[in-house]
């Protein structure tokens, strides 16, 4: 396991008086995260059989990260992530794992 500053993005939609879109915007302050890419074993055995880089990230549990949903991304390394899953980790409220997915 790897430690990285991660970046969260908000989902908002905006509207430029022409159209709506929806993007991403950061907030909350970077933050360490322990980082653990998934195994291509592990993948095949959950039924992943597109090319992509599956992560796992571990972050202390606190009041922002109670407020993650899997529409929320995570920026770590210049690459952007869709969550696909948030779980309690390591005991109660102490830390949150995060699966994410970056398409290759």
């Amino acid at each position: 396991m790897s430690k990285v500053k991660v970046q969260f993005l908000e989902p908002v939609q905006l509207d430029d008086g022409m159209q709506r879109r929806n993007d991403h915007i950061p907030v909350g302050e970077t933050m360490w995260a322990a980082r653990r890419d998934v195994s291509d074993g592990e993948k095949w055995r959950n039924g992943a059989y597109e090319a992509s880089s599956m992560t796992r990230f571990i972050i202390r549990h606190g009041a922002f990260a109670q407020r993650l949903t899997p529409q929320h991304l995570i920026r770590a390394g210049g690459t952007e992530f869709a969550i696909l899953g948030i779980k309690n980790c390591r005991g109660r409220n102490r830390a949150l794992e995060i699966t994410a997915v970056a398409k290759v």
